[in-house]
């Protein structure tokens, strides 16, 4: 599926594959150093091998992960993935990840999207994360999608959020299918 960025060229979205190693790599390549410490919640400068191989390990049930890709170069534009909980199987973690140059264009607005979508279809109900205080960014973007959040409690230096799929999922909000 292709969609156009809120302010850009379109770009393609499809489900993150084990074959995807490099893609995950350019994609933590394409954050800035503010941008790995807000995602990763610490300074973080590589991913090792065993990091790269859990990103990819994606089975779409237990977890999930979305690519938004350049569907000139196919280079790597963001990411956004779920972990459902082994306690409750219809609670995940979910984590986005949009390179520098992309960033307050729409993309992870899109991406958290199609996620919930995916995951909707599977049966989470609800998506938990932990953001650092610093991260205006995810702050702005629950608010501009009126995001019913659940709770919102700091934990371990950092705020977790918990927030209804279905508030994200709606009618006329997803770009369409992913492939």
């Amino acid at each position: 599926m292709t969609a156009a960025a809120a302010e850009g060229p379109a770009v393609a979205f499809r489900m993150l594959r084990g074959d995807d190693r490099q893609l995950v790599a350019d994609v933590f390549s394409g954050l800035g150093e503010r941008s790995r410490r807000l995602r990763f919640l610490s300074p973080k400068t590589t991913l090792s091998t065993a990091e790269l191989d859990r990103l990819v390990d994606v089975d779409g049930d237990r977890q999930a992960a979305v690519v938004a890709v350049d569907p000139v170069d196919g280079r790597g534009l963001g990411i956004a993935r779920f972990v459902r909980s082994t306690d409750d199987p219809g609670v995940a973690d979910v984590a986005i990840a949009v390179v520098d140059d992309w960033q307050r264009r729409g993309l992870g607005t899109q991406l958290l999207g199609v996620l919930a979508a995916t995951a909707a279809s599977a049966g989470v109900g609800r998506f938990v994360a932990l953001v650092s205080p610093e991260n205006a960014g995810v702050r702005r973007l629950l608010a501009r999608l009126h995001a019913v959040v659940a709770s919102a409690r700091i934990e371990q230096g950092a705020v977790e959020y918990e927030v209804e799929v279905a508030s994200l999922a709606r009618p006329g909000f997803l770009p369409g299918a992913v492939a």
